[in-house]
């Protein structure tokens, strides 16, 4: 999900910035919206799933 609908337009660095910084997910994907990214309802669970974590973390 994160490799299909963001890293098209950002590199992990930002995204892993906007989280480490806990900037407000929900006004980014709105944003990201507005650009025209489509997400559907099981995107944003997933997102959401991941707003209280990396997603780009190595599981080890």
């Amino acid at each position: 999900m994160i490799d299909e609908k963001c890293l098209a337009c950002h590199n992990r660095q930002k995204i892993e910035a906007a989280l480490k910084e806990r900037k407000n997910m929900e006004k980014i994907t709105q944003r990201m919206e507005k650009k025209g990214v489509v997400l559907s309802d099981r995107d944003r669970q997933v997102l959401g799933h991941f707003w209280q974590q990396n997603p780009l973390k190595k599981i080890k």
